[in-house]
Parts: C-alpha cells; sequence; structure tokens
C-alpha cells in the first residue's frame, strides 16, 4: 500500500520525466476526474458517494453538481416521455387489474 506522499511523489516523477511541470496536475486531478466520470455516465450518486468516501451523498452532489449538464435532462425527460407513451399506448384493462366476485354456492 503507497502513502499519498508516495503518490504524491511518484506523480511528481512523471510529470517531470514528461515534461508536465507545468501542468496542474496533481491526485486531486486524478480524484475529481474519477468522480466526474462516473456520475456523467450516471451512476447511482449514493455509490459515487461511497467510491469517495463522503459521508453524505448530498456532499458529492454539492462537488460534482457541475457534471449534470442538459443532456442530463433531455435524457431524463425522454425516460420519463416513454414511460408515459408505453402507460398510455397500453389498454386499460392491461394496466388495472379487474376482480370479479364470483359466487361459491
Amino acid at each position: 500500500m503507497r502513502t499519498y506522499s508516495g503518490l504524491r511523489s511518484s506523480l511528481e516523477r512523471f510529470k517531470k520525466r514528461h515534461g508536465l511541470q507545468d501542468e496542474n496536475i496533481s491526485l486531486y486531478t486524478f480524484r475529481h476526474t474519477y468522480a466526474t466520470i462516473l456520475l456523467e455516465q450516471r451512476e447511482n450518486p449514493k455509490i459515487v458517494a461511497n467510491l469517495m468516501g463522503h459521508t453524505r451523498v448530498s456532499t458529492t452532489l454539492d462537488l460534482y453538481s457541475h457534471v449534470v449538464d442538459n443532456e442530463v435532462y433531455k435524457q431524463t425527460a425522454k425516460t420519463l416521455d416513454g414511460a408515459f407513451t408505453n402507460l398510455t399506448n397500453k389498454n386499460t384493462a392491461d394496466i388495472i387489474p379487474v376482480y370479479r366476485r364470483t359466487s361459491t354456492l
């Protein structure tokens, strides 16, 4: 298991070896990218919060709210439209169960 300072030193050596010293790349950059990619792929925020070590989902959502762009809202609207379309296209007899009283005389 590596320590944080060991990982940071490895990253600094990597940046120097590849001429990236002037780039603003840190271990936090990788952490942020990791969470962002998961949320962009619509992973459950509770799972992302657990992976990030956040005790509250609200912390994750507050930090990464910029990930939720218009495309996410458009996709959600399409999902709801599809669900409502499926419901309205079905025969009501398929949706609402009919209970008939049977006599047992």
